[in-house]
């Protein structure tokens, strides 16, 4: 069992001889000895820990989040509308590339910004009523130069690649996730309480013993199957004198299993 405090994280285990109602106070009482040690923890954190460096995390800035949405908002609505998941990778990753290329290199100027004052038509048709004076070649009277201020322009905006980056994740999930509560659908067309299409199949290796591809999807499982006699059979150590024997065992691959409860237990 894994816990956070408050929370079950992660279960794993076997217990069918069980009914449900022991398993739950199992799991009741794993929480409340995680609750115990997490207290100690605690308690001699107080006591012997030193202060956490709160200071030392950077997070985005704040406006980074809006600048995003203006640069790329529309065009994130339409990319998460494509179906296939590859294209639709492809589609996120050039439109991440622009908004970095616009926030790290050449700059941002919000649309919001105020550009200054602009020049009215009356300002544009503004007539000199002073009198003309005649100026002698190569003299230069500074009081007769006038100068109208342009307005000012706010200097374009940058920003870490590794801010923008994070920003854009988290923007993308936010429209993503407008888009199945909102709109009722996710990227593939489905309704929130939709499966995709499952396909299984048997035979298709013909010179193993068996093998059986299973499709949901896009996610592919190709599983095969080797026959042995019962002196291949796996050895189980046990606790008792009779020995137990195991004639039938799914082998997974390391990367795959590794990867899976390090998402289930969100380590990854």
């Amino acid at each position: 069992m894994n816990f956070i405090v408050h929370y079950l994280c992660f279960l794993q285990g076997y217990c069918n001889f069980l009914p449900e109602e022991k398993l739950l106070e199992a799991v009741q009482i794993g929480q409340d000895a995680v609750r115990a040690i997490c207290s100690e923890v605690n308690a001699l954190v107080k006591k012997c820990g030193k202060p956490k460096m709160l200071d030392a995390i950077k997070l985005p800035p704040p406006e980074l989040y809006k600048h995003i949405e203006e640069i790329a908002g529309d065009e994130l609505v339409k990319v998460l509308q494509i179906r296939s998941k590859v294209p639709r990778r492809k589609a996120l990753q050039s439109l991440e590339e622009n908004v970095l290329s616009i926030l790290t290199e050449k700059g941002y100027v919000s649309k919001e910004e105020n550009f200054g004052i602009p020049e009215t038509v009356a300002d544009l048709l503004e007539v000199e009523e002073e009198d003309e004076e005649v100026v002698v070649d190569g003299e230069v009277d500074e009081g007769d130069v006038h100068i109208k201020p342009n307005g000012r322009r706010s200097s374009p905006l940058l920003f870490s690649e590794v801010d923008v980056k994070l920003v854009f994740k988290e923007v993308t999930s936010k429209f993503l996730r407008r888009r199945i509560v909102e709109g009722g659908k996710r990227s593939d067309g489905r309704t929130p309480e939709g499966i995709r299409p499952i396909v299984s199949s048997c035979g298709l290796l013909p010179r193993a013993h068996g093998s059986a591809l299973f499709t949901r999807g896009e996610t592919q499982s190709l599983a095969v199957v080797t026959l042995g006699d019962r002196q291949m059979a796996q050895r189980v150590d046990n606790l008792v004198d009779e020995d137990e024997f195991k004639r039938f065992y799914l082998q997974v691959a390391d990367t795959i299993t590794q990867h899976l409860l390090a998402c289930l237990i969100g380590n990854s």
